[in-house]
């Protein structure tokens, strides 16, 4: 990702650049593209659903780690609860 300069490091700090913001983007467009096109069959009720149950193993796992669910955040910045 340096040779990219998506980051900057500098001692223990990484920094993310304005080209690595933009390849994140790029990767979330195409990652929602593909996530579209997985639940075509399923209704909306059942995609709430589904993102109902996959955050809630997901708050299990981040316990079993010893995580706390503040300091972890969905794609857009929302705090997973």
């Amino acid at each position: 990702m340096r040779d990219r300069n998506h980051i900057r490091t500098s001692q223990d700090v990484a920094t993310i650049t304005a080209e690595g913001e933009q390849a994140i983007a790029s990767l979330w467009a195409v990652q929602e593209r593909i996530e579209e096109e997985l639940h075509t069959g399923s209704t909306s009720a059942e995609r709430e659903q589904l993102h109902a149950l996959l955050h809630r193993v997901q708050g299990d796992a981040l316990r079993l780690t010893g995580a706390t669910e503040s300091q972890s955040r969905d794609r857009k910045g929302h705090e997973i609860s």
